[in-house]
C-alpha cells in the first residue's frame, strides 16, 4: 500500500510544482489544496477498499463501488464548490484540472487494487 500512496502523492507533487513554474495555470495556493484534498480522499479510499482484498471478490466488489462512488461525489462537490465560490480565478480551468487529476488517480488505484485482488 505504499507504493500507491507514494505514487499518488509523486503525482499530486507533479502537478503542484507544474503550477508552481507556470506551466500550468492556477494559483499555487488553490492548487496546493485541491491536491491535498485529492490525496486524502484516495488514501481514505485505499483504507475502506483494501480490507475487501483479503475476504473475497465480492466484498471487494461491494467496497470497491462504495468507494468509486463516495469519491466522485466528493469530487464533483469540490467542483461544485469553485463554480459557486469563484475560487482560483477561474473554476473552469480549476474544475477541469481536478477533474483530470482524479481520472489519472482513479485508473491508478484501479489497476493496482484490481491486480491486489487477482494476487490473491
Amino acid at each position: 500500500m505504499i507504493k500507491i500512496i507514494s505514487l499518488y502523492l509523486a503525482v499530486l507533487t507533479t502537478h503542484l510544482l507544474l503550477v508552481y513554474f507556470g506551466t500550468l495555470p492556477g494559483e499555487f495556493k488553490v492548487v496546493g489544496y485541491v491536491d491535498l484534498f485529492l490525496a486524502v480522499l484516495f488514501c481514505g479510499g485505499l483504507l475502506l477498499a483494501a480490507p475487501g482484498i483479503k475476504k473475497g471478490a465480492e466484498n471487494f466488489s461491494l467496497r470497491f463501488m462504495a468507494m468509486t462512488t463516495a469519491q466522485m461525489l466528493l469530487m464533483l462537490g469540490l467542483i461544485l464548490v469553485f463554480v459557486f465560490a469563484k475560487i482560483g480565478g477561474s473554476p473552469k480551468t480549476m474544475g477541469f484540472t481536478a477533474i483530470i487529476l482524479f481520472v489519472i488517480l482513479l485508473v491508478i488505484q484501479s489497476v493496482y487494487l484490481i491486480r491486489k485482488v487477482n494476487q490473491k
